[in-house]
């Protein structure tokens, strides 16, 4: 009897030292939070909300810390953001050259074919008091370097036919800004020997009513016959820039009274 009663004593004295001296247990969860390593311990009653909570406030007092960017990685993305805004001007300021050199050039057509429809159609508009036959008249363009195209009309000699250039009266001017110029004029006129090119500073095209045919004039106030005059060439350019991109060339062709803009090709050929 003695000895099952201290048998028993032994087996109390261990259950109650395994609430106390048990080794330690793992948290497993602390609700939706990852494993939680830290131990359970007594006074906590086994409770997981003990280590749970101080598990929860050191994980949220860590990601405090890492919250936020240094000094280097601010003026790193500065840096980047500074580097592709250049860039971009840079972009849009050529994109906006070669826009206003190609409306500049689109410009000048529109005003040749201006003056070829105003002289089919407004021919005659000055009534004379006395009864007497409208006087006729005449549309041009004139060309100048280094000033704007200008759109003007004038009367025509009914003796000899031909528009009196002394009488010119300005209709229209192109508006460039002072940012195009017209840099080169040259013309190519066929004779005798052959092909033959020359540059000038002033030419003038008179479209004749009503069929609009083109008479050229040039610096001295010459007129040159159409059938000789091939090919009128005036380039133009955007702040005098050597930059072929930045250069357009319009074709004029007397003969049979048409206009066109040259391609980029075809500037650099020239």
């Amino acid at each position: 009897m003695n000895l099952n009663f201290f048998f028993i004593k032994i087996a109390k004295v261990a259950r109650g030292t395994k609430k106390a001296f048990w080794p330690p247990r793992f948290v497993r969860s602390c609700g939706e939070r990852p494993l939680c390593l830290a131990p359970i311990a007594p006074r906590c009653g086994g409770q997981a909300d003990c280590r749970c909570g101080i598990a929860q406030k050191s994980s949220l007092a860590s990601r405090q810390e890492t919250l936020g960017f240094t000094l280097i990685e601010l003026l790193i993305v500065i840096t980047i953001l500074a580097v592709l805004t250049g860039v971009a001007l840079l972009d849009y300021g050529f994109s906006v050259k070669k826009a206003r050199i190609q409306v500049a050039a689109e410009e000048l057509v529109a005003l040749l074919g201006d003056a070829t429809v105003r002289s089919q159609t407004q021919f005659s508009q000055i009534e004379e008091v006395d009864g007497a036959d409208s006087t006729v008249v005449c549309y041009g363009v004139t060309i100048e370097k280094g000033s704007l195209p200008v759109l003007f009309k004038t009367s025509r000699d009914e003796d000899t036919q031909l528009c009196v250039m002394s009488d010119r009266e300005p209709v229209k001017e192109l508006s460039w800004e002072d940012l195009v110029f017209v840099t080169d004029i040259d013309w190519t006129a066929m004779t005798v020997s052959g092909t033959e090119t020359d540059t000038v500073d002033w030419i003038a095209f008179l479209f004749s009513p009503p069929k609009g045919d083109v008479s050229v004039y040039l610096d001295s106030g010459l007129l040159v016959e159409k059938s000789e005059v091939t090919e009128v060439q005036v380039r133009l350019t955007y702040q005098n820039s050597s930059e072929s991109v930045l250069n357009k060339v319009v074709k004029i062709n007397p003969v049979t009274s048409s206009f066109m803009i040259l391609t980029q090709s075809e500037v650099e050929a020239l």
